[in-house]
């Protein structure tokens, strides 16, 4: 990744082939997933498309940076499994049908 982002400058089409292929691709599909759930009434979204891009984050949230920057090597997967349950928390509080309608009552 740092490779293609230093590469970008000098090379913009490859900075958008990558970003095509590999970020936007796995969000497009978590976009078609979420709007399924959307419509079984599992998640209560608005911009399904905004949403697919918050989770991605919210999953690397704490442990993108540390890789990133070399501050650590490998990640324990307990620690991987962690941000993601952690995520899934966030995002569910936030999207969730059931979230909502509990609000809504209370």
């Amino acid at each position: 990744m740092r490779t293609v982002i230093a590469a970008s400058a000098k090379f913009p089409q490859l900075g958008r082939a990558f970003y095509e292929a590999g970020p936007c691709f796995g969000a497009n599909r978590l976009s078609g997933y979420m709007r399924r759930m959307n419509e079984e009434g599992v998640l209560s979204i608005g911009d399904i498309d905004r949403a697919a891009w918050q989770f991605l984050e919210l999953c690397q949230a704490g442990t993108f940076k540390p890789l990133l920057f070399r501050m650590t090597d490998e990640l324990p997967m307990s620690e991987i499994q962690a941000g993601v349950a952690a995520a899934i928390d966030v995002f569910m509080a936030a999207y969730g049908a059931r979230a909502k309608a509990g609000a809504a009552v209370e």
